[in-house]
């Protein structure tokens, strides 16, 4: 199995890497969001926030997998960084030369996809990757593309509010200036928020926040107008599953309490019926989310309107069926034909051999 090279300037890359003082530190609940969406928005069960040091590959944050660091040798983001402007996005690892003998791809976690925006700080320097990674080979939309390129634009802001409260430290600056600076980073760190909304807004998506022992709902506008609401109007956890055809409840009521039990993604896509009677298809992906204690309090989660998709997929249906329809009835007529030469030729043949 080939190992990534060493960008051209490693060593200073790894010194930028030390500065930013994120290597082997605790986790990061903003830093878990930013996994967390990556997975939602890409409908993969895994998601990483990956810095690439000299001999192994260290996870900030891992949503879908427990282990936190990997063999440089064996990572996927250490190709990523060679070219920083660009996605690496792997559609079936086991039939790319480059990583079919990995052992992440013959082994445990079986990786088959893989898409790494790389993290390139100010100076230019690629420090790791967001990445979403499947056990199925898989291809990214354009809008999936540009939601992860800007979920790695708010890591940078992250990382350079970081590294400016460092060197603060580091050079003793007046307290006053410190305060400031610390004023300045909470200010950056607050933007999360409004960068998860750009990622959503870039997609269409609908986002929604639900407190499971309440049911209170919490969702952004986009979430209403996939079930026919308006920005103001009022719309509940009770009205969602209310707005869902009967036939489509329970399954989707199993499929979220799969998810709580097992900490992964559900997925699902059902019909609703909008308040002026007509009829919506929803595609809907989330992930619980657990307090201290482990317990699952929040569910979280993305839907899109797709029924413009199925539209075209039943369209699509129907006129290969037209199609086939079309083509058996000459073929059968033919072969009824082809039944009765056959049936007077064995019939004259018997008269022949009377005579």
């Amino acid at each position: 199995m080939p190992s990534a090279p060493l960008p051209f300037n490693e060593q200073q890359r790894l010194a930028a890497l030390q500065s930013y003082h994120i290597l082997d530190t605790a986790t990061d609940e903003d830093y878990d969001q930013l996994t967390e969406l990556a997975a939602t928005i890409c409908g993969t069960p895994i998601a990483l926030i990956t810095f690439v040091d000299s001999d192994r590959q260290w996870f900030k944050s891992h949503k879908g997998t427990a282990v936190i660091e990997t063999e440089r040798a064996l990572s996927f983001c250490a190709h990523s960084i060679l070219n920083p402007m660009e996605i690496l996005e792997v559609e079936d690892a086991k039939s790319d030369r480059r990583f079919k003998d990995n052992a992440l791809v013959t082994g445990d976690p079986h990786i088959s996809f893989y898409a790494g925006v790389p993290l390139v700080d100010r100076d230019g320097f690629a420090l790791g990757s967001i990445c979403v990674i499947d056990q199925q080979p898989k291809v990214l939309t354009d809008t999936q593309r540009t939601a992860l390129r800007m979920l790695s634009k708010q890591l940078i802001s992250k990382l350079e509010a970081r590294k400016q409260y460092y060197e603060l430290l580091e050079s003793q600056a007046a307290n006053e200036l410190l305060l400031f600076k610390g004023e300045q980073l909470q200010e950056q760190t607050s933007g999360l928020n409004e960068w998860l909304n750009i990622a959503i807004s870039a997609g269409q998506l609908g986002y929604t926040e639900v407190e499971l022992a309440t049911g209170i709902m919490r969702c952004n506008a986009r979430f209403k107008n996939c079930y026919g609401r308006t920005t103001d109007e009022d719309f509940t956890y009770s009205d969602l599953f209310e707005a869902m055809l009967p036939q489509y409840r329970e399954d989707v009521k199993a499929r979220v309490a799969k998810a709580k039990a097992e900490n992964s993604l559900y997925k699902a896509e059902y019909e609703v019926q909008w308040p002026d009677g007509s009829i919506h298809w929803i595609s809907a992906n989330g992930r619980p989310r657990y307090d201290k204690e482990g317990n699952a309090d929040r569910m979280v989660g993305i839907v899109s309107d797709i029924t413009e998709r199925k539209q075209d997929e039943q369209r699509k249906s129907d006129f290969i069926s037209m199609v086939s329809h079309e083509l058996k009835t000459p073929i059968t007529s033919i072969s009824g034909y082809l039944q009765h030469l056959h049936s007077r030729a064995r019939k004259a043949e018997d008269v022949l051999t009377v005579n």
